[in-house]
């Protein structure tokens, strides 16, 4: 499945064919992943609760699919670069983790944050 946007770099109009799975199927995947969040993470406790908490929020999410959201490619403001790091990230061997964590901004060592629903109002935002 895939989703179609159209955005603009310069005057030119890019179509975009964005990603779009049921979220029973990214379970089942995510399911066999866990080595690659505990690769991502550089530790295996902490790249185990990224993956617990992913798990959890994809199994708890009210509609049956997923699709990737056409206005990151804006906020990057280079559509056709943040396409290709897209397509670098879903390869095999290192270079992709390096380009997942670029990506989502992760840092090394870094715990999973909680959920707004599990901070009470007494506590630091998450």
């Amino acid at each position: 499945m895939a989703n179609r946007a159209y955005l603009f770099e310069g005057e030119d109009p890019i179509a975009l064919e964005l990603p779009c799975t049921s979220v029973e199927r990214t379970v089942e995947n995510l399911s066999r992943a866990l080595p690659h969040f505990e690769a991502i993470a550089g530790d295996k406790e902490i790249g185990k609760a990224h993956w617990q908490r992913t798990m959890d929020t994809l199994t708890a999410l009210p509609l049956p699919v997923l699709a990737m959201n056409a206005l990151e490619f804006t906020w990057l403001g280079k559509p056709l670069a943040f396409a290709a790091s897209i397509k670098q990230a879903c390869g095999d061997g290192p270079a992709p983790i390096a380009q997942i964590k670029q990506l989502s901004c992760y840092k090394d060592g870094g715990a999973p944050m909680r959920s707004r629903s599990t901070v009470d109002s007494t506590s630091a935002p998450p």
